[in-house]
């Protein structure tokens, strides 16, 4: 009885590490799914600014708005930068050594 409640416990681990990541051991589903998600966004991005080029109104409110949210956000958007560059300095000599 217990070989059995032990052997339950055993697959429902098994099913939650399958929930938690269903393409870990199945590396070409995984390239399958990514090229399908960045051909999607490449083909909606495209429409997006094919739209916006048509319309100029549209084009100057989208340029409105991101200038606010630039202004608004400045000095978070300069560290985050900052950091990056700090991050990718340090990446560098890493590489070198190895």
């Amino acid at each position: 009885m217990t070989h059995s409640a032990n052997q339950k416990i055993t697959n429902e681990e098994e099913k939650e590490r399958k929930v938690a990541d269903p393409f870990k051991d199945d590396l070409l589903a995984k390239s399958i799914t990514t090229g399908v998600a960045v051909s999607t966004v490449n083909h909606t991005g495209r429409s997006i600014i094919s739209s916006l080029i048509k319309h100029p109104l549209i084009l100057f409110g989208v340029g409105l708005t991101t200038g606010y949210f630039v202004g608004k956000y400045r000095k978070e958007i300069i560290s985050a930068v900052k950091e990056t560059a700090d991050q990718s300095k340090r990446l560098i000599p890493r590489k070198k050594d190895n």
